[in-house]
């Protein structure tokens, strides 16, 4: 399923491997959730699944966006 995920997450926010894992990582670590658990919700909702047009690959549905310096990026 985490595989899954983030190929989903790889199409969506034009990112490869790693950045999409990092994503699952960041948004399980935000979120206190299961890693398994995001990538199931985002498996199981992958067609209601975008990113904003304009959305950085640092964009964490649910998360507010913190300014560049004050906090941990995609490739932290």
């Amino acid at each position: 399923m985490i595989g899954q995920a983030e190929g989903i997450l790889m199409e969506r926010l034009g990112v490869g491997p790693d950045e999409a894992f990092t994503y699952l990582r960041r948004v399980s670590s935000h979120t206190n959730r299961k890693l398994a658990d995001i990538a199931a919700d985002i498996a199981e909702h992958r067609g209601q699944l975008s990113a904003p047009p304009s959305a950085p690959p640092s964009w964490t549905p649910g998360v507010p966006s913190a300014p560049p310096s004050a906090g941990p990026s995609l490739t932290d």
